[in-house]
This record gives structure tokens, C-alpha cells and sequence, in this order.
């Protein structure tokens, strides 16, 4: 099962969690590739209303060579910034339940914006998956998720679109 962790003990890093509290973020456990410093794979726009989340994509952007170009926390403002975003993100991050608009709506928006959007849901909610992917997500993720495996199948999404 994929899993993301909170845990700042330094035996739980060696496991493989990624913890955000206390600003650790794992630097000592994910080496960063020093070969491709400062070209990123992808560029993401993440809505979500958990800020845990959004502050775990922040903290591990030089980690795992991406860029966070938007977020959001619920979906109209994701809605709303989408069409002003530069550079265009490769993927958007969507969950399903937040404030104002739920991740399926703000999903068909966004695609009547532009249709090539790739939306990549990340819930806890499984009964939403079949709606998602038959509406236009290109995938589907289970939170919780390990951070690595989620970035490493995003990076094969976008390998796949180029």
C-alpha cells in the first residue's frame, strides 16, 4: 500500500516515511540527484484542502525534481487560477472532498478549459475512482501514499505523454 508518514524519528526515516513536521522532509534519507539540479521533471498544481499535503509537495519539490507551479485549496479556486497558470502544469493533483466544489466538478471544469488536462486523483474515497477516471482523470491514487512511488508514477505519466 502506498503511505505517506508525520513520524520524526530518525528510525521511521530509515523505513522509508517522509516526515514534514519540524521541517525534516527526509533530506537526510531521499538523496537528491545531483545530475539533473534545476531542470524539473514536472511541473504540478496541487488542489487540495489539507494542508498537510500541500506542505508536504512544498517541502519535497528539490527532492524529487518537480515544481509545484499552483495550489489550491478547494476546487474553485483551482478553477479560477488554472487558466493564468504559466508554465501550464503537466499534471494536476486533485482530491475529492473540499470546501465549495468537489474534485469531480472542479475536474470537469478545468477539462472544459482544456481538454488535454492531465488530472491525476489522489482520495481516501475508492467510490469515486470509477466516476474520476471515466469523466477524464488520467489515474487514480489512494491516500494515503508514499511520496517516492507517487512522484516515480508521474513521472512515467508525463514520460508517456511526450
Amino acid at each position: 500500500m502506498l503511505h505517506y508518514s508525520w513520524n520524526t524519528n530518525r528510525e521511521d526515516r530509515k523505513r522509508g516515511d517522509c516526515p514534514i513536521r519540524g521541517k525534516i522532509a527526509a533530506y537526510d534519507f531521499f538523496p537528491v540527484s545531483t545530475e539533473r539540479k534545476g531542470i524539473f521533471l514536472l511541473n504540478l498544481m496541487i488542489v487540495d484542502d489539507e494542508q498537510s499535503i500541500l506542505d508536504l509537495f512544498d517541502m519535497t519539490q528539490e527532492i524529487y525534481n518537480y515544481r509545484v507551479v499552483a495550489t489550491a485549496k478547494d476546487g474553485e479556486e483551482a478553477v479560477l487560477k488554472y487558466p493564468r497558470i504559466i508554465p501550464r502544469p503537466d499534471i494536476v493533483l486533485m482530491d475529492q472532498y473540499m470546501p465549495k466544489m468537489s474534485g469531480i466538478e472542479c475536474m470537469r471544469k478545468i477539462l472544459q478549459i482544456n481538454p488535454k488536462a492531465n488530472i491525476v486523483f489522489l482520495s481516501v474515497d475508492d467510490s469515486v475512482k470509477e466516476e474520476a477516471l471515466k469523466l477524464g482523470a488520467i489515474d487514480f491514487v489512494k491516500k494515503p501514499f508514499h511520496m517516492k512511488e507517487l512522484i516515480h508514477q508521474l513521472s512515467l505519466i508525463v514520460e508517456a505523454m511526450r
